[in-house]
């Protein structure tokens, strides 16, 4: 038996395959605690996953910001110093890190007690944290033909994919609908803005509902803000319930997240994707470009949100995006990354 610290905090991209990991380890025998943010998305996220032990680290992102850049840099320390004593206490063995602002403080930590590194990036931009930390690592996952520039780094490169919890399985689309109260007979678009929403996609949805219910079409919006039911369409700030909402769904319209991505081809829905386009390194713009390059969606610029509601319609109308749709998704990671932490 062995005992890890996932860190995963910040956002529901970096939580979700820590969570994935943890609960394989866990039906392994082995202990692991996830290091995450103080973030409200965290806590809720966690919510239904009560056997998985958690930490938080108050670590702050990093800001160009003078105030926020010096608030950024003692947190930073102050989380060092934190993880060493954490690490010593707990005796952790090996240290998996997903990205994000949590990911720094426990990694370096890790390096100085001479504790097992392995990291993980799914974004087909790789961030800071993880191009920097990687130096650190035994081992860094990186999505396919995603590479460093540094010939020493890319010697501890492996090719895999967004490990998916186990909770996701694909079953009967109107047993889905039913159990979220949306007629089986019309058809269903899924909106996510990411795990905390998007104000540009919640808008666009509600200002555009009652057209798509003309076409037949209801949606259900995870607005990150508010809960609403007007008309059959369903407005939910938060949803704990993804598997069931990407089995009732004949569309997903999205950010363009690793994380979602990752997820809707394994349910083998078509996208539309929206990148955020301040993400850093443009990353969700390289996502989206990558889902279009499979033939898997379509690139929505935020600037031609405008074109949105027709391509939905015209997407719900082509044939080929029937349930015929063969998934990218070949293996799920988690089994690959629990062979090599565990050896």
């Amino acid at each position: 038996m062995k005992n890890f610290a996932i860190t995963c905090g910040g956002t529901g991209g970096h939580i979700s395959p820590g969570i994935a990991v943890a609960e394989q380890l866990l039906r392994e025998g082995h202990q692991c605690t996830l290091v995450l943010s103080d973030k409200n998305i965290d806590r809720l996220m966690l919510k239904k996953y009560p056997n998985v032990d958690f930490i938080i680290t108050r670590a702050r992102p990093f800001s160009k910001n003078l105030i926020k850049f010096l608030q950024f840099g003692f947190s930073q320390i102050r989380s060092f110093f934190f993880a060493v004593h954490f690490l010593r206490k707990k005796k952790i063995d090996c240290i998996i890190g997903f990205g994000g602002f949590t990911n720094a403080p426990f990694v370096l930590a890790g390096f100085f007690l001479r504790k097992r590194i392995f990291l993980h990036e799914s974004n087909r931009v790789v961030g800071k944290s993880i191009r920097i930390l990687s130096y650190f690592a035994e081992k860094v996952y990186l999505p396919s033909g995603v590479k460093f520039r540094s010939k020493y780094l890319n010697k501890k490169v492996e090719h895999i994919g967004y490990p998916l919890r186990a909770e996701f399985k694909i079953f009967d689309k109107v047993a889905a609908r039913e159990s979220i109260g949306t007629d089986p007979l019309k058809r269903l678009i899924l909106v996510i803005g990411g795990s905390q929403g998007a104000k540009i996609l919640t808008d666009w949805a509600q200002e555009n509902y009652e057209i798509l219910n003309h076409h037949g079409i209801l949606v259900y919006c995870i607005t990150g803000r508010f809960d609403k039911k007007i008309h059959g369409n369903v407005f939910k700030k938060f949803s704990d319930n993804m598997n069931v909402l990407y089995n009732a769904c004949d569309l997903v319209v999205s950010r363009a997240g690793a994380g979602t991505i990752a997820e809707a081809m394994f349910f083998n829905k078509p996208m539309i994707l929206v990148p955020y386009s301040y993400a850093a390194g443009d990353h969700q713009t390289k996502n989206a470009q990558y889902v279009v390059k499979m033939g898997q969606g379509y690139l929505i610029p935020e600037n031609q949100i405008n074109l949105l509601t027709k391509s939905v319609i015209q997407v719900l109308n082509t044939s080929e995006h029937g349930e015929s749709r063969v998934s990218m998704i070949k293996e799920n990671p988690v089994t690959k990354i629990i062979k090599d932490v565990t050896k």
